[in-house]
Order: structure tokens, then sequence, then C-alpha cells
């Protein structure tokens, strides 16, 4: 039963991972979402991403921010309450600061299930 159970649990993380992953992709633009995928799912930093498109730096975290606001709209944040069952209404009071980066407790919540350490 405990095996059965922790089955279940994988392939349930598995299936959110996969929901939210849909979620991005289908809110960005190709490029937003290739950036976005190579910082957050490979685990790639912004000069590894510059180097591998040919562009500098400033441009890629330019692209990241652009395309996390987008991620923080309000019909965004209403797929990811119904879809999830997060619960959004306090997310933005509280953020934390990594490498420079600001991510919003609504950004942690919806990576958390996806294991990406931010």
């Amino acid at each position: 039963m405990i095996v059965e159970n922790s089955f279940i649990d994988t392939e349930m993380k598995k299936q959110m991972k996969s929901n939210l992953w849909q979620i991005v992709q289908d809110s960005l633009t190709e490029q937003e979402n290739d950036k976005i995928k190579e910082r957050y799912r490979n685990n790639k930093t912004r000069q590894e991403i510059a180097d591998i498109i040919g562009n500098n730096v400033s441009s890629v975290k330019s692209m990241e921010d652009k395309a996390m606001r987008k991620l923080r709209m309000p019909r965004i944040k209403r797929i990811l309450e119904d879809r999830f069952d997060i619960a959004m209404s306090k997310a933005y009071k509280g953020s934390i600061v990594s490498e420079n980066i600001l991510y919003s407790s609504t950004e942690r919540a919806a990576f958390k299930d996806m294991h990406i350490r931010i």
C-alpha cells in the first residue's frame, strides 16, 4: 500500500509539472518560453543562456523579467488557482531574493512542485 501511494504521488507530481509547463508555454512567446525553460527547467544561468543564443546577459534578463511579469497577470493567476488549488490572495505580498532576482511567493509556489531551486 505504501509503494502504491508513493507511485500515485509521483505520477500526480509529474502530471502537475506537465500541466504547469503547459500553462507557461501557452502564456508566453516561443522566445520567452525557451528562456524560461532553460532557466528553470534546465537550471542554466543567464550567462549560459546568453552564450547559447548568442545574446548578452542583459537581454536575457530583460526577456526573463518580461516573461515572469506575464506569468503574474490576473488571467494566469486564475488558471493557477483553478488548476492547482493555490491560494494566491496573499501570494504577492511576500517575496524572496535569490541571485539578485526577486521571486514572488506565487512563483515559488508554482515552481515548488517542479523541484526547481530558486
